[in-house]
């Protein structure tokens, strides 16, 4: 059919189309006839630029970064007429003696005075610098973007995140420290073992973490005499992992955190991300946040933010904002109670790093372990034995040990008393005990 006849025919239907000198077939092959029945001069397309299909959400992803709690765990002060000139700060700390003798009319006896000490603690200050062009800034406001605004939070945001730092572990070098290296802290104690071994929370019952918990606090009664009561407002700061662990109910659907707020009259859980070590030790911090109504420490600080004037450049322009800090000022130790791994799983030493000796031999011997338990715990291999502690504890370095017993021995590692075999690798104490000889197999 020629073009004509279908003009005629779709005339007869109602359709016109005058002018007409032929259609495009259904597969465009006969494209080229759109430009007056010549070749196209430009690239075949019935769309528009792909910008004008964009669009550009007005939300803003922002990377996050771990929330900045200390200031949840103490309050900050800047002590009045303290600002980032002051170099040092020094706590006087006021200790009142005295003593009484029976009265006497002409008598002089008896005395009472004051002594002091200084506490003294350093300032530092710390600085960051924003920079941005001219035409940085257009091309940016073209895109709606208010690029000065957005550097001036990231250094408000850098400076807020040091602080913290500098408030959790003071400034390397200096005599500034944060509340978890303060030299005037008490010593960690460390969890107690389960009746199933376990050390961490993780592998304890609600009762057995509750139970810890109530160690902490009895740290702080017995440090304090008495000045602190489970009524004060005390705080409990855990580490992520372990604030989560609160949360594990018994069978009567009780959890820990329950028990604790019936205990404790006002207490504040707040979960620290620093509590986590670099090794992956984690550690508990109860404390009381007031005693006798003054507070227990502060997170001091001399300026918390300034921001200087914009200095130009030929096309360009820089500005400088900066803060200073004293660290966390810890002002009564007595109100502080840690613990530390909490981390630590059924086999392992919550001190394994200052302690070669299993739980089971301390558990026995407490620190003083006899020489006999430590020359068999230095060769001892505890991987391939399925289940150490078990053996140990029931049947303590016993010459007549039960055969089960000693063949698991054999599977960490240990051979009967008797020749030395030819494989085997000579125990540096180079001695026998209990019947056992320590020939580690090589």
């Amino acid at each position: 059919m020629t073009v004509q006849q279908t003009l005629k025919v779709l005339a007869a239907k109602g359709i016109h189309i005058p002018g007409a000198r032929g259609f495009i077939r259904s597969d465009r092959s006969n494209v080229g006839a759109l430009a007056q029945d010549a070749a196209l001069q430009t690239a075949a397309s019935a769309s528009v630029p792909g910008e004008f299909r964009l669009y550009l959400a007005e939300d803003v992803i922002d990377i996050l970064t771990a929330p900045t709690v200390a200031t949840e765990l103490l309050s900050e002060a800047c002590p009045a007429g303290v600002d980032e000139t002051t170099v040092i700060i020094k706590y006087p700390i006021a200790e009142k003696v005295g003593r009484t003798k029976p009265y006497d009319d002409f008598a002089h006896h008896g005395t009472a005075d004051v002594n002091r000490e200084y506490r003294v603690r350093e300032q530092y200050v710390f600085q960051t610098t924003i920079a941005y062009g001219e035409m940085e800034t257009k091309v940016s406001s073209a895109a709606k973007i208010n690029l000065v605004a957005e550097k001036q939070a990231a250094a408000a945001e850098t400076l807020k995140q040091d602080a913290n730092r500098f408030y959790m572990y003071g400034v390397k070098g200096r005599n500034i420290y944060g509340l978890l290296n303060d030299p005037s802290l008490p010593a960690a104690i460390t969890p107690a073992v389960a009746s199933s071994g376990a050390v961490g929370w993780g592998g304890k019952t609600t009762e057995e973490i509750y139970n810890d918990v109530l160690r902490l606090y009895r740290e702080l009664a017995v440090n304090s005499r008495g000045l602190i009561s489970p009524r004060d407002p005390l705080t409990l700061a855990l580490t992520n992992e372990d604030a989560v662990l609160l949360g594990t109910a018994n069978q009567f659907n009780i959890n820990v955190t329950d028990m604790l707020n019936k205990y404790f009259g006002s207490l504040k859980i707040v979960a620290v991300p620093e509590l986590t070590g670099a090794d992956g030790v984690r550690k508990a911090f109860l404390f009381a946040q007031t005693v006798n109504g003054k507070a227990v420490g502060d997170m001091v600080y001399g300026q918390k933010y300034r921001q200087l004037q914009v200095i130009p450049d030929l096309s360009s322009y820089r500005q400088k904002v900066y803060a200073s800090t004293f660290g966390c000022v810890v002002k009564y130790p007595l109100a502080f109670a840690i613990m530390t791994g909490l981390e630590a799983a059924w086999w392992q030493s919550p001190r394994r790093s200052r302690s070669r000796h299993p739980p089971p031999c301390r558990k026995r011997f407490g620190r003083s372990c006899p020489s006999r338990s430590r020359s068999l715990f230095r060769s001892l291999r505890w991987s391939p034995c399925p289940s150490p502690p078990a053996c140990r504890t029931r049947w303590p370095w016993r010459s007549t040990i039960p055969t089960g017993c000693r063949s698991t021995l054999r599977g960490a590692g240990w051979r009967s008393t008797g020749t030395r075999p030819p494989s085997a690798v000579p125990n540096p104490a180079g001695r026998s005990r209990s019947g056992l000889t320590a020939w580690p197999t090589a």
